[in-house]
């Protein structure tokens, strides 16, 4: 077999593919794999770095990076990709001590480069995920900002955060100036007019800032203006109305008849499962080991990777595909106690829109036939916190009021067996509540697909 320094010179994944698909399979491989890592010049390390990253192995990546910063010949981009990969996802940041290596891989960048945008504004993302006691840290934070926006003073980010810090602090009503200033700057910012609208921030604006910011409430979209059937339509034609509404309905995705199989052969057991489990949603393989390989089957019959890639491509300049693990199953019954809430998928600030759910039904539900899924459309771009689900975070909302301001904006699609959704993490859904009686059952599933490492700018990468 080649070692890793002959086989890090071919420039065809594929050969990658069969040579480390072969070695990780075989245990102990891993570690001799990261052991022969330390003997690669940096320019083959970063080839490998950057391979390793398309195909989601996330440690074998940082530790390409690691190893080209010990040997004190990193580059910018080098320290940005490690740091980026460090602070990827939620599931990897919640390894002991991986967020505090980000935040101090970020620093050093800010270090070497003190003008990186990227390394000013992970800083502050950091912050607003991690810190338990968030007001030790606000110093950090204004100078970080002040520093960026010196480099970008049309950012609204910068002010957002800033007015995130002043709450914090307790300085409502300079949060208020803060958040209406960045409305100022992008009417659209759906995260600042949501924290204006609180009580606490709303009473300390004047009479014109308050009928100003009523003009600037974005329109409500038409549920047709979501949908793309695939007979006719196109991805570019998909990607246009992901790309304004960070959702987009495909009609004709699969054939009609592509869930029949599976309906049969699991509705009674996930039925059963609900009541003995006390919950109506599971991952796939713990319904069972064969199903998640049914389910992609079916995907890859559509092509559902190509118009996933397609359709996230633009609007994620430069991001790579890769494949969550997370796959689920669920059963919602009319009249069941089983609803999911209206909740963000991935309410996190490091990691924003980082990936992509498509969710796709299996009978025919939403307008009142069986419990669809309903969308709550304004253009948030952060998380908003909700008391109930976050207890312990700073600066949560409470989640009756987040509800009753986003209730102007709730679509409630119909779908059909062969429609397929796709939206954005920060997007607010909920499970359709349906009374007893009213309407049937609904199997659906939801597959979430990750877009690369997710830190704020990765696209400025080079490496």
């Amino acid at each position: 077999m080649e070692t890793v320094q002959a086989i890090a010179r071919h420039a065809d994944d594929n050969l990658l593919d069969d040579y480390f698909d072969e070695r990780l399979l075989v245990r102990g491989e891993w570690r001799k794999i990261k052991h022969e890592l330390n003997s690669l010049s940096p320019q083959l390390l970063r080839r490998l770095g950057d391979y390793f990253m398309r195909r989601n192995h996330a440690d074998l990546a940082i530790g390409c990076y690691k190893t080209i910063l010990r040997a004190g010949e990193a580059t910018k981009q080098d320290r940005f990709a490690h740091a980026s990969l460090l602070m990827q996802f939620r599931g990897m940041a919640e390894k002991e001590g991986q967020y505090a290596d980000a935040l101090e891989a970020f620093r050093e960048l800010k270090e070497v480069s003190p003008t990186s945008l990227p390394a000013l504004i992970n800083i502050a993302l950091y912050w607003m995920d991690a810190v338990e006691r968030p007001e030790e840290w606000a110093g950090e934070v204004r100078e970080a900002m002040a520093l960026a926006l010196q480099i970008a003073p049309g950012l609204p980010l910068c002010h957002y955060i800033l007015g995130i810090v002043d709450e914090i602090e307790g300085d409502a009503k300079s949060a208020a100036q803060r958040y209406y200033h960045v409305l100022e700057m992008d009417p659209s910012y759906g995260a600042a007019r949501i924290r204006l609208h609180w009580p606490d921030n709303w009473r300390f604006l004047d009479r014109k800032q308050r009928e100003r910011l009523s003009s600037w409430n974005t329109d409500m979209p038409d549920v047709n203006e979501l949908v793309v059937d695939r007979q006719g339509g196109s991805i570019e034609a998909a990607r246009s109305v992901f790309k304004k509404f960070n959702a987009v309905i495909i009609r004709n995705m699969f054939a009609d008849d592509a869930w029949v199989g599976i309906r049969q052969d699991y509705y009674q057991q996930l039925g059963e499962r609900m009541h003995k489990d006390k919950r109506g949603m599971w991952l796939m393989e713990d319904v069972d080991q064969s199903l998640r390989g049914s389910v992609t089957r079916l995907t890859d019959e559509a092509g559902l990777e190509s118009w996933l890639h397609g359709i996230l491509g633009e609007k994620y300049d430069d991001w790579r595909f890769a494949e969550h693990h997370a796959w689920h199953i669920q059963r919602r019954d009319a009249g069941g106690e089983w609803v999911t809430p209206c909740h963000q998928d991935h309410p996190v600030f490091c990691a924003n829109n980082g990936y992509a759910t498509c969710w796709m039904p299996f009978d025919k539900c939403g307008d009142d036939r069986a419990p669809g899924l309903e969308l709550f459309l304004d253009d948030i771009e952060h998380p908003i916190l909700l008391q109930e689900q976050f207890p312990h975070m700073p600066l949560t909302l409470p989640t009756e009021f987040v509800h009753e301001y986003l209730e102007p904006k709730r679509l409630r699609p119909e779908f059909v067996p062969g429609d397929m959704l796709i939206f954005a993490p920060l997007v607010f859904h909920k499970t359709e509540a349906l009374d007893a009686g009213a309407g049937g059952k609904r199997m659906s599933c939801d597959i979430r697909y990750k877009i690369g490492p997710t830190a704020w700018g990765f696209g400025e990468m080079q490496a």
